[in-house]
């Protein structure tokens, strides 16, 4: 778990050495400077979701009880666009437990592609990327991976 905050950093740190976590979405097609702005937005609004939930379920139940439990606590980089415009990335760092990377960082990625076209999202992919131990590793998933109930609740 990361336990940075730049508030404690010098201003000379480099803040993408900060970053323990990264999401994306990989577009085959490439984002154009629509896309990607498109992206940013759906970045703003992941954070504030992300920041929401967790500031209700403070609300709701209290501060973490169990031992070593810790309150999440979630920032966020600016979003990157890689050379070939094929991926936008969001990094990602702060406290975090195992309930708050399913929640925000595996069910809740889908929020980054909120504002893109339907026909869009149907051809990209989201990424997640983490050191497991063997320096940062990258998996992807389908960004629409259930097409079936998708396309039912059209």
């Amino acid at each position: 778990m990361s336990r940075v905050s730049t508030a404690e950093l010098p201003p000379t740190v480099d803040l993408d050495s900060v970053a323990d976590r990264w999401l994306h979405l990989r577009d085959p097609e490439g984002f154009d400077d629509v896309g990607f702005r498109q992206f940013e937005s759906g970045c703003r609004l992941w954070l504030v979701f992300a920041r929401a939930c967790i500031a209700e379920k403070l609300r709701l139940d209290g501060p973490p009880t169990r031992r070593g439990s810790v309150q999440p606590d979630y920032h966020t980089l600016p979003p990157t666009l890689s050379p070939d415009r094929r991926v936008a990335t969001l990094p990602v760092y702060g406290e975090w437990n195992l309930g708050s990377r399913a929640d925000f960082e595996n069910a809740s990625a889908h929020l980054l592609g909120h504002f893109m076209p339907f026909d869009v999202r149907l051809r990209m992919q989201q990424g997640f990327t983490e050191d497991i131990g063997e320096g940062p590793t990258t998996s992807w998933r389908e960004f629409i991976f259930d097409m079936q109930s998708v396309l039912r609740s059209r």
